[in-house]
Protein backbone atom coordinates (compact mmCIF):
# COMPACT_ATOMS: atom_id res chain seq x y z
CA UNK A 1 0.00 0.00 0.00
CA UNK A 2 1.87 2.60 -1.49
CA UNK A 3 0.34 6.93 -0.71
CA UNK A 4 2.36 8.94 -3.92
CA UNK A 5 2.20 12.09 -4.57
CA UNK A 6 1.19 11.34 -8.16
CA UNK A 7 3.11 8.45 -9.40
CA UNK A 8 6.24 8.44 -7.02
CA UNK A 9 5.93 6.08 -4.13
CA UNK A 10 6.31 6.87 -0.55
CA UNK A 11 7.22 4.70 2.67
CA UNK A 12 4.22 4.30 5.16
CA UNK A 13 6.64 5.17 8.20
CA UNK A 14 8.72 7.63 7.15
CA UNK A 15 5.29 9.51 5.33
CA UNK A 16 8.09 11.17 3.10
CA UNK A 17 8.77 11.32 -0.76
CA UNK A 18 12.25 9.89 -2.92
CA UNK A 19 12.02 12.06 -5.66
CA UNK A 20 14.35 10.31 -8.53
CA UNK A 21 12.60 11.72 -11.68
CA UNK A 22 11.35 9.88 -14.61
CA UNK A 23 14.12 7.31 -13.87
CA UNK A 24 12.22 5.59 -11.20
CA UNK A 25 8.64 6.19 -12.02
CA UNK A 26 9.43 4.76 -15.62
CA UNK A 27 10.85 1.49 -13.95
CA UNK A 28 7.73 0.53 -12.32
CA UNK A 29 6.25 -1.24 -15.29
CA UNK A 30 3.84 -3.66 -15.77
CA UNK A 31 2.53 -6.80 -18.12
CA UNK A 32 3.45 -9.25 -19.97
CA UNK A 33 4.47 -10.11 -23.57
CA UNK A 34 7.75 -8.17 -23.46
CA UNK A 35 9.87 -8.54 -26.49
CA UNK A 36 12.53 -9.71 -24.36
CA UNK A 37 10.27 -12.41 -23.17
CA UNK A 38 9.50 -13.38 -26.78
CA UNK A 39 12.14 -14.59 -28.41
CA UNK A 40 9.87 -15.99 -31.15
CA UNK A 41 9.31 -19.56 -32.84
CA UNK A 42 13.35 -20.57 -33.25
CA UNK A 43 13.98 -19.29 -29.78
CA UNK A 44 17.57 -20.00 -28.41
CA UNK A 45 18.41 -22.98 -25.98
CA UNK A 46 19.48 -20.28 -22.53
CA UNK A 47 23.39 -20.61 -21.84
CA UNK A 48 25.40 -19.38 -19.36
CA UNK A 49 27.26 -16.11 -19.15
CA UNK A 50 27.42 -12.61 -18.94
CA UNK A 51 26.19 -9.27 -17.65
CA UNK A 52 23.29 -7.58 -17.31
CA UNK A 53 23.88 -3.63 -17.01
CA UNK A 54 20.87 -1.30 -15.58
CA UNK A 55 20.93 2.29 -14.49
CA UNK A 56 19.28 2.26 -11.30
CA UNK A 57 19.66 5.16 -8.26
CA UNK A 58 18.47 6.08 -5.01
CA UNK A 59 19.60 2.45 -3.21
CA UNK A 60 20.74 3.09 0.16
CA UNK A 61 19.90 -0.46 1.66
CA UNK A 62 19.56 -3.91 0.46
CA UNK A 63 17.66 -5.11 3.73
CA UNK A 64 14.25 -6.54 2.71
CA UNK A 65 12.80 -4.84 6.44
CA UNK A 66 14.05 -1.66 5.99
CA UNK A 67 13.60 -1.34 1.67
CA UNK A 68 12.41 2.18 0.96
CA UNK A 69 11.63 2.73 -2.70
CA UNK A 70 10.85 0.63 -5.61
CA UNK A 71 14.63 0.81 -6.79
CA UNK A 72 16.16 -0.67 -3.65
CA UNK A 73 13.58 -3.73 -4.54
CA UNK A 74 14.99 -4.89 -7.31
CA UNK A 75 18.33 -6.20 -6.10
CA UNK A 76 16.77 -7.85 -2.74
CA UNK A 77 14.36 -9.42 -5.05
CA UNK A 78 17.72 -10.99 -6.71
CA UNK A 79 19.76 -11.30 -3.12
CA UNK A 80 16.95 -13.08 -1.00
CA UNK A 81 13.88 -15.18 -1.51
CA UNK A 82 10.22 -15.90 -0.04
CA UNK A 83 8.35 -18.29 0.95
CA UNK A 84 6.45 -17.86 -1.99
CA UNK A 85 6.71 -16.08 -5.45
CA UNK A 86 4.05 -14.42 -7.52
CA UNK A 87 4.42 -15.91 -11.13
CA UNK A 88 3.85 -14.01 -14.74
CA UNK A 89 0.23 -13.75 -14.06
CA UNK A 90 0.61 -13.10 -10.36
CA UNK A 91 -0.40 -16.64 -8.90
CA UNK A 92 1.29 -17.63 -6.10
CA UNK A 93 4.14 -20.28 -6.66
CA UNK A 94 6.25 -22.14 -4.23
CA UNK A 95 10.07 -20.77 -3.44
CA UNK A 96 11.37 -21.66 -0.12
CA UNK A 97 8.43 -22.89 1.02
CA UNK A 98 7.51 -26.23 -1.43
CA UNK A 99 4.30 -26.75 -0.09
CA UNK A 100 1.73 -25.58 2.45
CA UNK A 101 -1.64 -26.18 3.69
CA UNK A 102 -4.10 -24.36 5.32
CA UNK A 103 -6.02 -24.70 8.80
CA UNK A 104 -10.24 -25.28 9.36
CA UNK A 105 -10.31 -22.29 10.80
CA UNK A 106 -8.61 -20.44 7.96
CA UNK A 107 -6.18 -19.16 10.58
CA UNK A 108 -3.48 -21.26 10.52
CA UNK A 109 -0.95 -21.41 7.62
CA UNK A 110 1.35 -24.51 7.99
CA UNK A 111 4.62 -24.58 5.20
CA UNK A 112 7.17 -27.27 4.51
CA UNK A 113 10.51 -25.73 3.86
CA UNK A 114 12.99 -26.96 1.03
CA UNK A 115 15.44 -28.97 2.41
CA UNK A 116 18.26 -27.78 0.20
CA UNK A 117 18.08 -24.06 0.21
CA UNK A 118 21.24 -22.17 1.75
CA UNK A 119 22.32 -19.03 2.47
CA UNK A 120 25.22 -17.23 1.14
CA UNK A 121 27.49 -17.90 3.63
CA UNK A 122 26.44 -21.70 3.43
CA UNK A 123 24.28 -22.23 6.49
CA UNK A 124 20.69 -24.31 5.93
CA UNK A 125 17.62 -22.09 5.96
CA UNK A 126 15.73 -23.20 8.45
CA UNK A 127 12.24 -22.58 10.32
CA UNK A 128 13.96 -20.42 12.59
CA UNK A 129 14.90 -17.91 9.99
CA UNK A 130 11.44 -17.59 8.86
CA UNK A 131 10.65 -16.77 12.72
CA UNK A 132 13.25 -14.62 13.43
CA UNK A 133 12.24 -12.49 9.73
CA UNK A 134 8.84 -11.39 10.69
CA UNK A 135 9.83 -11.23 14.41
CA UNK A 136 12.36 -8.42 12.67
CA UNK A 137 9.45 -7.20 10.66
CA UNK A 138 7.13 -6.58 13.49
CA UNK A 139 9.81 -5.23 16.04
CA UNK A 140 9.42 -1.53 16.15
CA UNK A 141 12.81 -1.01 16.61
CA UNK A 142 13.50 -2.19 13.08
CA UNK A 143 11.54 0.50 12.18
CA UNK A 144 10.18 -1.71 9.08
CA UNK A 145 7.35 0.23 6.78
CA UNK A 146 5.62 -2.93 6.11
CA UNK A 147 4.89 -3.49 10.15
CA UNK A 148 1.59 -3.33 9.20
CA UNK A 149 1.06 -6.13 6.87
CA UNK A 150 1.89 -8.48 9.37
CA UNK A 151 -0.41 -6.89 12.50
CA UNK A 152 -2.87 -9.94 11.30
CA UNK A 153 -0.20 -12.59 13.00
CA UNK A 154 -1.86 -13.71 16.21
CA UNK A 155 0.01 -12.12 19.45
CA UNK A 156 1.88 -9.36 17.33
CA UNK A 157 0.23 -6.35 18.92
CA UNK A 158 1.48 -7.78 21.93
CA UNK A 159 5.13 -8.12 20.95
CA UNK A 160 5.02 -4.19 18.98
CA UNK A 161 3.98 -2.99 22.53
CA UNK A 162 6.30 -4.70 24.61
CA UNK A 163 3.95 -7.25 26.44
CA UNK A 164 5.54 -10.31 25.06
CA UNK A 165 9.27 -11.48 24.04
CA UNK A 166 8.23 -13.15 20.78
CA UNK A 167 5.00 -13.07 18.84
CA UNK A 168 2.94 -16.19 19.70
CA UNK A 169 1.47 -16.88 16.54
CA UNK A 170 5.10 -17.56 14.86
CA UNK A 171 6.03 -21.15 15.42
CA UNK A 172 8.95 -23.53 14.23
CA UNK A 173 7.52 -27.19 14.40
CA UNK A 174 10.55 -28.29 13.15
CA UNK A 175 14.05 -27.60 11.46
CA UNK A 176 11.83 -27.62 8.11
CA UNK A 177 7.83 -26.76 9.08
CA UNK A 178 6.83 -23.24 9.99
CA UNK A 179 3.40 -22.67 10.56
CA UNK A 180 1.94 -18.78 11.14
CA UNK A 181 -1.50 -18.36 12.73
CA UNK A 182 -3.48 -15.33 12.23
CA UNK A 183 -6.25 -13.68 14.71
CA UNK A 184 -8.57 -14.07 11.66
CA UNK A 185 -8.80 -15.59 8.27
CA UNK A 186 -7.13 -13.62 5.70
CA UNK A 187 -7.49 -14.33 2.22
CA UNK A 188 -4.33 -12.28 0.74
CA UNK A 189 -1.94 -13.36 3.41
CA UNK A 190 -0.17 -15.34 0.90
CA UNK A 191 0.33 -12.53 -1.35
CA UNK A 192 1.94 -10.42 1.62
CA UNK A 193 4.74 -13.19 1.95
CA UNK A 194 5.91 -12.95 -1.70
CA UNK A 195 6.67 -9.07 -1.17
CA UNK A 196 10.04 -7.33 -1.29
CA UNK A 197 9.82 -6.96 2.83
CA UNK A 198 8.67 -10.66 3.47
CA UNK A 199 11.88 -12.03 2.52
CA UNK A 200 13.93 -14.37 4.96
CA UNK A 201 16.77 -13.19 6.05
CA UNK A 202 19.38 -15.60 8.65
CA UNK A 203 18.33 -15.26 12.05
CA UNK A 204 21.60 -13.57 13.11
CA UNK A 205 21.13 -11.12 10.52
CA UNK A 206 20.48 -7.86 13.76
CA UNK A 207 24.11 -8.73 14.78
CA UNK A 208 25.64 -8.95 11.04
CA UNK A 209 27.68 -6.06 11.20
CA UNK A 210 26.05 -3.20 8.64
CA UNK A 211 23.91 -6.04 7.00
CA UNK A 212 21.59 -4.10 4.90
CA UNK A 213 25.25 -2.53 3.03
CA UNK A 214 26.85 -6.24 3.16
CA UNK A 215 23.65 -8.44 3.24
CA UNK A 216 23.52 -12.35 3.33
CA UNK A 217 19.96 -14.15 1.44
CA UNK A 218 19.38 -16.92 0.03
CA UNK A 219 18.38 -15.92 -3.69
CA UNK A 220 19.97 -16.53 -7.27
CA UNK A 221 22.57 -13.43 -7.01
CA UNK A 222 24.88 -12.80 -4.20
CA UNK A 223 26.26 -9.54 -2.91
CA UNK A 224 29.55 -8.72 -4.42
CA UNK A 225 30.83 -5.29 -3.98
CA UNK A 226 29.36 -1.85 -3.47
CA UNK A 227 31.08 1.46 -4.43
CA UNK A 228 30.20 5.33 -5.55
CA UNK A 229 32.60 4.43 -8.74
CA UNK A 230 31.64 0.99 -9.61
CA UNK A 231 27.95 1.18 -8.19
CA UNK A 232 26.37 -2.21 -6.80
CA UNK A 233 27.53 -5.63 -8.55
CA UNK A 234 25.66 -8.71 -7.52
CA UNK A 235 27.26 -12.08 -8.64
CA UNK A 236 25.88 -15.40 -9.91
CA UNK A 237 24.69 -17.81 -6.91
CA UNK A 238 26.73 -20.97 -7.64
CA UNK A 239 24.92 -23.37 -4.59
CA UNK A 240 21.21 -21.86 -5.39
CA UNK A 241 18.53 -24.54 -4.31
CA UNK A 242 16.86 -23.95 -8.06
CA UNK A 243 20.07 -24.21 -9.98
CA UNK A 244 22.62 -21.55 -10.67
CA UNK A 245 21.30 -18.38 -12.69
CA UNK A 246 22.20 -17.98 -16.63
CA UNK A 247 23.97 -14.64 -15.95
CA UNK A 248 27.11 -14.09 -14.13
CA UNK A 249 26.90 -10.62 -12.63
CA UNK A 250 24.27 -7.68 -12.46
CA UNK A 251 25.28 -4.35 -12.24
CA UNK A 252 23.79 -1.32 -11.08
CA UNK A 253 24.90 2.31 -11.99
CA UNK A 254 23.46 5.12 -10.05
CA UNK A 255 23.99 7.85 -12.97
CA UNK A 256 22.94 11.17 -14.63
CA UNK A 257 19.98 10.54 -16.85
CA UNK A 258 21.68 12.04 -20.05
CA UNK A 259 24.58 9.61 -19.53
CA UNK A 260 22.21 6.87 -18.73
CA UNK A 261 20.52 7.16 -22.16
CA UNK A 262 23.82 7.63 -24.00
CA UNK A 263 25.32 4.51 -23.06
CA UNK A 264 21.82 2.56 -23.30
CA UNK A 265 22.51 4.06 -26.77
CA UNK A 266 25.84 2.90 -26.91
CA UNK A 267 25.67 -0.37 -26.01
CA UNK A 268 26.99 -0.05 -21.73
CA UNK A 269 23.77 -0.69 -20.81
CA UNK A 270 21.62 -3.53 -21.35
CA UNK A 271 17.74 -1.81 -20.35
CA UNK A 272 16.11 1.63 -20.17
CA UNK A 273 13.39 2.81 -18.71
CA UNK A 274 12.15 5.65 -21.27
CA UNK A 275 10.50 8.20 -21.23
CA UNK A 276 7.71 9.22 -23.85
CA UNK A 277 10.07 10.85 -25.85
CA UNK A 278 12.89 8.89 -25.50
CA UNK A 279 10.83 5.58 -26.77
CA UNK A 280 9.38 7.26 -29.44
CA UNK A 281 12.78 8.02 -30.48
CA UNK A 282 14.53 4.80 -30.08
CA UNK A 283 11.43 3.31 -31.57
CA UNK A 284 12.10 4.92 -34.78
CA UNK A 285 15.75 3.59 -34.56
CA UNK A 286 14.71 -0.10 -34.91
CA UNK A 287 17.59 -0.96 -32.43
CA UNK A 288 15.89 -2.32 -29.68
CA UNK A 289 13.12 -3.65 -28.22
CA UNK A 290 10.25 -1.89 -26.64
CA UNK A 291 7.26 -2.59 -24.62
CA UNK A 292 4.96 0.09 -23.08
CA UNK A 293 2.97 -1.28 -20.17
CA UNK A 294 0.15 -0.19 -17.09
CA UNK A 295 1.42 -0.39 -13.84
CA UNK A 296 -1.65 -1.59 -11.20
CA UNK A 297 -1.45 2.16 -9.54
CA UNK A 298 -4.11 4.80 -9.56
CA UNK A 299 -3.68 8.67 -9.55
CA UNK A 300 -7.07 10.68 -8.22
CA UNK A 301 -8.46 13.06 -7.15
CA UNK A 302 -9.91 13.21 -3.59
CA UNK A 303 -12.70 15.23 -1.80
CA UNK A 304 -12.77 16.22 1.53
CA UNK A 305 -15.93 14.96 2.46
CA UNK A 306 -15.88 16.17 6.06
CA UNK A 307 -15.64 20.01 4.28
CA UNK A 308 -19.12 21.55 2.76
CA UNK A 309 -19.76 22.12 -0.35
CA UNK A 310 -18.27 18.13 -0.65
CA UNK A 311 -20.51 16.81 1.26
CA UNK A 312 -23.13 17.17 -1.65
CA UNK A 313 -22.82 14.34 -3.89
CA UNK A 314 -24.61 16.39 -6.43
CA UNK A 315 -21.42 18.40 -6.44
CA UNK A 316 -19.43 16.06 -6.53
CA UNK A 317 -20.58 14.39 -9.48
CA UNK A 318 -20.90 17.19 -11.16
CA UNK A 319 -16.77 17.25 -10.84
CA UNK A 320 -16.76 14.15 -12.35
CA UNK A 321 -18.41 14.79 -15.18
CA UNK A 322 -16.62 17.78 -15.94
CA UNK A 323 -13.45 16.16 -15.75
CA UNK A 324 -11.43 15.53 -18.97
CA UNK A 325 -9.19 12.45 -18.06
CA UNK A 326 -8.31 12.14 -22.01
CA UNK A 327 -6.84 15.87 -21.78
CA UNK A 328 -5.06 15.44 -18.56
CA UNK A 329 -3.05 12.27 -19.82
CA UNK A 330 -2.12 14.31 -22.93
CA UNK A 331 -1.26 16.84 -20.31
CA UNK A 332 1.30 14.77 -18.95
CA UNK A 333 2.44 14.16 -22.34
CA UNK A 334 0.12 10.69 -22.73
CA UNK A 335 2.48 8.57 -20.92
CA UNK A 336 -0.55 7.69 -18.27
CA UNK A 337 -3.42 6.07 -19.08
CA UNK A 338 -6.57 7.95 -18.43
CA UNK A 339 -9.02 6.00 -15.48
CA UNK A 340 -13.01 5.56 -14.82
CA UNK A 341 -12.58 2.74 -12.48
CA UNK A 342 -10.65 2.79 -9.09
CA UNK A 343 -9.06 -0.86 -9.62
CA UNK A 344 -6.73 -0.41 -12.56
CA UNK A 345 -6.12 -2.75 -15.40
CA UNK A 346 -3.68 -5.70 -14.45
CA UNK A 347 -5.84 -6.40 -10.86
CA UNK A 348 -7.94 -9.13 -10.61
CA UNK A 349 -11.47 -7.50 -10.25
CA UNK A 350 -10.65 -4.93 -12.86
CA UNK A 351 -13.86 -4.13 -14.61
CA UNK A 352 -14.14 -1.25 -17.29
CA UNK A 353 -17.27 -1.18 -17.61
CA UNK A 354 -17.27 -0.03 -13.86
CA UNK A 355 -16.71 3.46 -15.57
CA UNK A 356 -19.80 5.47 -15.00
CA UNK A 357 -18.48 8.68 -15.53
CA UNK A 358 -17.88 10.18 -19.34
CA UNK A 359 -16.99 14.03 -20.16
CA UNK A 360 -20.03 15.70 -20.22
CA UNK A 361 -20.01 19.19 -19.55
CA UNK A 362 -23.73 19.83 -20.13
CA UNK A 363 -24.33 16.98 -17.57
CA UNK A 364 -22.01 18.50 -15.08
CA UNK A 365 -23.59 22.11 -15.11
CA UNK A 366 -27.08 20.61 -14.44
CA UNK A 367 -25.79 19.07 -11.38
CA UNK A 368 -24.13 21.96 -10.31
CA UNK A 369 -27.75 23.62 -10.48
CA UNK A 370 -29.05 20.97 -8.65
CA UNK A 371 -26.96 21.25 -5.96
CA UNK A 372 -27.73 24.97 -5.59
CA UNK A 373 -24.30 26.19 -7.63
CA UNK A 374 -25.03 27.32 -11.30
CA UNK A 375 -22.29 28.25 -13.17
CA UNK A 376 -20.62 28.06 -9.93
CA UNK A 377 -22.29 31.02 -8.34
CA UNK A 378 -22.24 30.86 -4.51
CA UNK A 379 -19.08 28.98 -4.12
CA UNK A 380 -15.71 30.10 -2.95
CA UNK A 381 -12.30 29.19 -4.09
CA UNK A 382 -10.72 25.44 -3.52
CA UNK A 383 -8.23 24.53 -2.17
CA UNK A 384 -6.47 21.66 -3.79
CA UNK A 385 -3.25 19.95 -2.33
CA UNK A 386 -0.90 18.43 -4.72
CA UNK A 387 2.67 17.01 -4.86
CA UNK A 388 5.06 19.05 -7.50
CA UNK A 389 6.55 16.57 -9.55
CA UNK A 390 8.15 15.99 -13.05
CA UNK A 391 5.23 16.85 -15.22
CA UNK A 392 2.71 18.72 -12.39
CA UNK A 393 2.66 21.63 -13.63
CA UNK A 394 1.11 20.44 -16.70
CA UNK A 395 -1.46 18.53 -14.97
CA UNK A 396 -2.46 21.25 -12.26
CA UNK A 397 -2.90 23.79 -15.09
CA UNK A 398 -5.20 21.30 -16.76
CA UNK A 399 -7.15 20.68 -13.73
CA UNK A 400 -7.52 24.42 -13.34
CA UNK A 401 -9.06 25.15 -16.43
CA UNK A 402 -10.96 22.02 -16.51
CA UNK A 403 -12.67 23.39 -13.49
CA UNK A 404 -12.93 26.92 -14.38
CA UNK A 405 -15.61 25.11 -17.11
CA UNK A 406 -17.76 24.44 -14.19
CA UNK A 407 -16.91 28.26 -12.35
CA UNK A 408 -15.11 26.51 -9.80
CA UNK A 409 -12.19 28.23 -8.82
CA UNK A 410 -8.97 26.86 -7.27
CA UNK A 411 -6.28 27.65 -5.55
CA UNK A 412 -3.33 25.19 -5.64
CA UNK A 413 -0.53 24.56 -3.14
CA UNK A 414 1.97 21.97 -4.12
CA UNK A 415 4.97 20.22 -1.97
CA UNK A 416 7.15 17.31 -2.42
CA UNK A 417 7.36 16.30 0.89
CA UNK A 418 4.99 14.10 2.50
CA UNK A 419 4.92 14.98 6.14
CA UNK A 420 3.88 18.79 4.84
CA UNK A 421 1.48 17.08 2.00
CA UNK A 422 0.00 15.65 5.36
CA UNK A 423 -0.18 18.39 7.20
CA UNK A 424 -1.82 20.35 4.30
CA UNK A 425 -4.64 17.93 3.99
CA UNK A 426 -6.18 19.22 6.94
CA UNK A 427 -7.54 22.55 5.86
CA UNK A 428 -7.95 21.25 2.23
CA UNK A 429 -10.92 21.12 -0.36
CA UNK A 430 -9.72 18.83 -2.43
CA UNK A 431 -6.00 16.63 -2.55
CA UNK A 432 -4.16 14.64 -5.55
CA UNK A 433 -2.62 11.39 -4.50
CA UNK A 434 -1.45 8.42 -6.25
CA UNK A 435 -1.59 4.83 -4.61
CA UNK A 436 0.61 2.09 -5.83
CA UNK A 437 -0.19 -1.54 -5.11
CA UNK A 438 2.19 -3.99 -2.58
CA UNK A 439 0.41 -7.12 -3.84
CA UNK A 440 -2.19 -7.55 -6.11
CA UNK A 441 -5.37 -7.68 -4.33
CA UNK A 442 -8.15 -5.93 -4.40
CA UNK A 443 -8.15 -5.32 -0.76
CA UNK A 444 -5.16 -3.22 -0.73
CA UNK A 445 -7.01 -0.73 -2.52
CA UNK A 446 -10.26 -1.10 -0.12
CA UNK A 447 -9.35 -1.15 3.13
CA UNK A 448 -6.75 1.41 3.33
CA UNK A 449 -8.49 3.87 1.22
CA UNK A 450 -11.81 3.90 2.26
CA UNK A 451 -12.68 1.88 5.48
CA UNK A 452 -14.32 4.41 8.35
CA UNK A 453 -10.60 5.49 9.95
CA UNK A 454 -8.14 3.75 7.99
CA UNK A 455 -4.88 5.29 8.11
CA UNK A 456 -4.33 6.22 3.68
CA UNK A 457 -8.79 7.91 4.15
CA UNK A 458 -7.77 11.07 3.98
CA UNK A 459 -11.38 11.87 2.24
CA UNK A 460 -12.90 10.78 5.57
CA UNK A 461 -15.04 8.44 3.73
CA UNK A 462 -17.66 6.84 6.26
CA UNK A 463 -19.90 4.16 5.53
CA UNK A 464 -21.02 1.21 8.10
CA UNK A 465 -21.74 -0.95 5.44
CA UNK A 466 -19.12 -0.67 3.19
CA UNK A 467 -16.73 -1.42 5.98
CA UNK A 468 -18.87 -4.48 6.21
CA UNK A 469 -18.33 -5.62 2.72
CA UNK A 470 -14.61 -4.83 3.13
CA UNK A 471 -14.42 -7.34 6.12
CA UNK A 472 -16.20 -9.78 4.62
CA UNK A 473 -13.97 -9.92 1.42
CA UNK A 474 -10.64 -9.87 3.34
CA UNK A 475 -12.06 -13.30 5.03
CA UNK A 476 -13.42 -15.15 1.77
CA UNK A 477 -12.10 -17.98 0.38
CA UNK A 478 -14.04 -18.04 -3.16
CA UNK A 479 -12.03 -16.37 -5.40
CA UNK A 480 -15.08 -15.54 -7.85
CA UNK A 481 -17.54 -14.48 -4.68
CA UNK A 482 -14.64 -11.66 -3.28
CA UNK A 483 -14.10 -10.12 -6.92
CA UNK A 484 -17.79 -10.29 -7.42
CA UNK A 485 -18.00 -8.39 -3.61
CA UNK A 486 -15.28 -6.17 -4.82
CA UNK A 487 -16.65 -5.42 -8.38
CA UNK A 488 -19.97 -4.48 -6.61
CA UNK A 489 -17.87 -2.56 -3.96
CA UNK A 490 -16.07 -0.43 -6.52
CA UNK A 491 -19.55 0.24 -8.30
CA UNK A 492 -20.91 2.08 -5.01
CA UNK A 493 -17.58 4.05 -4.40
CA UNK A 494 -17.97 5.12 -7.88
CA UNK A 495 -21.84 5.98 -7.50
CA UNK A 496 -21.28 7.78 -4.65
CA UNK A 497 -18.36 10.25 -6.34
CA UNK A 498 -16.09 9.15 -3.43
CA UNK A 499 -13.16 10.01 -5.38
CA UNK A 500 -11.98 10.46 -8.77
CA UNK A 501 -10.25 8.29 -10.64
CA UNK A 502 -7.65 10.22 -13.26
CA UNK A 503 -5.02 7.94 -14.47
CA UNK A 504 -3.30 4.73 -14.27
CA UNK A 505 0.72 5.12 -14.60
CA UNK A 506 1.84 3.45 -17.56
CA UNK A 507 5.54 2.77 -18.18
CA UNK A 508 7.51 2.28 -21.05
CA UNK A 509 10.65 -0.68 -21.01
CA UNK A 510 13.94 -0.85 -23.90
CA UNK A 511 15.72 -3.78 -24.26
CA UNK A 512 18.88 -4.72 -26.12
CA UNK A 513 17.73 -7.76 -28.46
CA UNK A 514 20.40 -9.75 -26.71
CA UNK A 515 18.51 -9.90 -23.30
CA UNK A 516 15.95 -12.71 -23.31
CA UNK A 517 13.42 -14.38 -20.79
CA UNK A 518 12.73 -10.63 -19.03
CA UNK A 519 9.05 -10.65 -18.17
CA UNK A 520 8.23 -7.20 -16.25
CA UNK A 521 4.74 -8.56 -14.90
CA UNK A 522 2.24 -6.30 -13.62
CA UNK A 523 3.78 -5.23 -10.20
CA UNK A 524 6.95 -3.92 -11.55
CA UNK A 525 10.54 -4.60 -12.47
CA UNK A 526 11.11 -4.32 -8.98
CA UNK A 527 9.70 -7.96 -8.89
CA UNK A 528 11.51 -9.66 -12.10
CA UNK A 529 13.67 -12.21 -11.29
CA UNK A 530 16.52 -12.32 -13.08
CA UNK A 531 17.38 -16.02 -12.46
CA UNK A 532 15.78 -17.05 -15.80
CA UNK A 533 17.29 -14.01 -17.95
CA UNK A 534 19.97 -14.75 -20.64
CA UNK A 535 21.99 -12.91 -23.21
CA UNK A 536 22.30 -14.19 -26.61
CA UNK A 537 25.37 -13.25 -28.99
CA UNK A 538 24.50 -10.71 -31.86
Amino acid sequence: MRPCLFAENATRSARRFRLAGLAVVALLAAGCGDPAAQPGPAAPVPSRGGEFSIGMGGIETLDPARVNNLNESFPVQQLFDGLVQFGDDLAIQPCLARSWNLSEDRRTFTFALVENARFHDGRVVEAEDVVHSFERLLDPKTGSPAADFLSIIEGAKSFQSGRSAHVAGLRAASPHQFEVTLTEPYQPFLGLLAIQYTKIVPRDADTTPDFGRHPIGSGAYRFESWSKEGGLTLTANDSYFQGRPYLDRIRLRDLPRDDEVRRFRDGELDYLAASPTEFDELLRERRFALTKRPLITLTYLGFNLRRPPFDDVRLRRAIEFGLDRGAIANALDGREIPAGTILPPGMPGYDPSAAIYRHDLARARELMAAAGFPDGRGLSEFRLVAGRLPGHEALLDEMTRQFAQLGIRLHVDSTDDFDDYLNQLKTADLFILGWSADFPDPDNFFEPIFRSGARCNFGHYENASLDALIDDARHKSDKLDRLKDYRYMERRLLEDAVVAPLFHDASRHCFKPSVKGLVVGPLGMCFVPMKRVYKIEQ
